[in-house]
């Protein structure tokens, strides 16, 4: 069997998407990393069928997909932060009126390139809204860049500040982006972002 062959009948995991290699015997050891680093709570199931290689996105055949299970996590808690109660994207985005059948393509086939986008989207608004040590901080709070969320020991080496002033920086951070003109804009570039997904293929 060729290199490539033995490529396309690695199977992928049903909860995030990731292969799992022969030796693996089926168990995702990216899930049971995202399970112990968040103390047994389970990574919800990303996919009702593993993942396909779309129009929208061509990858080769060793390139590895990419769930962004921190970004996807960290954006939620984000959101829940913001609204002071459980938030995700996607009410968001039926709120603005996407449909059941919109918000399945995104999560099943462009939710890599959503992902990509929307991050580069927020990344330079927090940067415009926020002092740039502290868009900093909120990205690597909230594990944005997609990398395991920062100890705030981690924060205290990185930025030089002691626990409270990082906890006083988040929460400044916060309070801007509950403001009513920061929240729409939050809104408007979630949906903004899966509409030209959803335009483009």
């Amino acid at each position: 069997m060729s290199a490539v062959q033995n490529q396309r009948n690695r199977a992928r995991c049903r909860t995030c998407g990731n292969e799992i290699p022969e030796w693996a015997n089926g168990t995702c050891y990216t899930c049971l990393d995202y399970e112990r680093k968040n103390r047994g709570v389970a990574l919800k199931p990303l996919f009702k069928k593993p993942p396909t290689v779309t129009a929208g996105r061509q990858r080769s055949e060793n390139d590895c997909y990419s769930p962004h299970i921190y970004q996807r996590v960290g954006i939620n808690r984000l959101l829940g932060d913001v609204y002071q109660r459980a938030y995700q994207i996607s009410l968001i985005l039926r709120a603005h009126h996407l449909s059941e059948q919109e918000i399945q393509m995104l999560q099943q086939q462009y939710l890599a390139d959503y992902f990509d986008q929307l991050m580069a989207q927020l990344n330079r608004w927090f940067a415009d809204i926020l002092p740039l040590r502290a868009a900093a901080i909120l990205i690597r709070w909230y594990a944005l860049d997609d990398k395991p969320k920062a100890s705030l020991h981690k924060l205290q080496q990185q930025y030089q500040y002691n626990a409270l002033e990082l906890i006083q920086i988040q929460r400044e951070s916060l309070k801007r982006l509950q403001e009513s003109q920061h929240k729409s804009k939050l809104e408007q570039i979630i949906v903004n972002t899966a509409k030209t997904i959803l335009r483009e293929q």
